[in-house]
């Protein structure tokens, strides 16, 4: 101590990269860490190889797992139990162990580039957390103790490309989709769809009688007179005059369909 200040020198921890049995060339791609997300919750003493309250330097263990946050695009541990888009899979392990400065106000960088690694044959139980069955994106295959010995076990494909099956989407894992959308997609029959979506129901026979409030039908207007218009029908059809001049036989056919047909008065 020197002025009544005290030095905490902390040596750098080795980099325990156990996890990894074999990398794929060119199997790295550079992220950007959300450190804040590290912080707190149950596996923080997972993730640090070391951190202590007089900690002003800490290492983030390589190997840990990341997923992508859906807002801001940055990376965090994978977390079954976020909200954030951590929860939906593994995109990759942490490349090598990360130096961390702390200040008294706390991290004194809250985002961090780092290498990704994407590509491995990995021994899944040497990672600093334990991911469960999440899905890897990329190409990863778990090697156990790093061997295929039978004490070892068979090599197990880890992502969808290394042939493991991907879980099937289910409407309660749709982006994007709203409560309203999901219940519409849950239904069942006529009643649910109509409940999801605030409608409801009608016992309309489809009559127009059966209707309330119709607008009154005017009734059909009577036959033509000489003093009014009216309906009147087609005249049935009179044939051509036989010569020039029409004769009074003639005329009187072409009268009386008139007459018939409502469009002349009888007399």
């Amino acid at each position: 101590m020197e002025n009544g200040i005290y030095t905490v020198t902390n040596a750098e921890p080795r980099d325990d990269q156990s996890w990894l049995v074999n990398r794929f060339t060119d199997g790295v791609r550079t992220v950007t860490l959300d450190l804040t997300t590290f912080i707190g919750g149950d596996n923080e003493d997972k993730y640090f190889a070391s951190v202590s309250d007089t900690d002003t330097v800490s290492y983030l263990k390589s190997g840990i797992p990341l997923a992508r946050i859906t807002a801001s695009g940055k990376y965090g541990p994978y977390d079954p139990e976020a909200s954030d888009g951590r929860e939906t899979g593994v995109a990759g392990l942490l490349e090598s162990q990360l130096r961390i400065e702390w200040t008294r106000g706390g991290l004194k960088y809250k985002t961090f580039s780092a290498g990704m690694r994407y590509m491995a044959v990995i021994d899944k139980s040497k990672l600093p957390v334990d991911t469960g069955e999440a899905v890897f994106e990329g190409l990863f295959f778990d090697m156990p103790n790093g061997d295929n010995t039978a004490a070892g076990g068979p090599i197990t494909p880890l992502s969808a490309a290394a042939g493991k099956a991907v879980a099937s989407a289910s409407v309660d894992t749709l982006a994007g989709a709203t409560d309203t959308g999901r219940s519409l997609m849950k239904a069942t029959d006529a009643t649910a769809a109509r409940t999801a979506i605030g409608a409801g129901t009608s016992n309309f026979s489809g009559s127009y009688n059966d209707l309330t409030s119709k607008p009154s039908i005017p009734p059909a207007p009577a036959n033509a007179t000489t003093a009014k218009a009216g309906l009147v029908k087609q005249a049935t059809h009179v044939a051509d005059p036989a010569g020039e001049t029409p004769t009074k036989a003639e005329f009187i056919a072409l009268r009386n369909a008139l007459v018939t047909a409502g469009q002349m008065a009888g007399a």
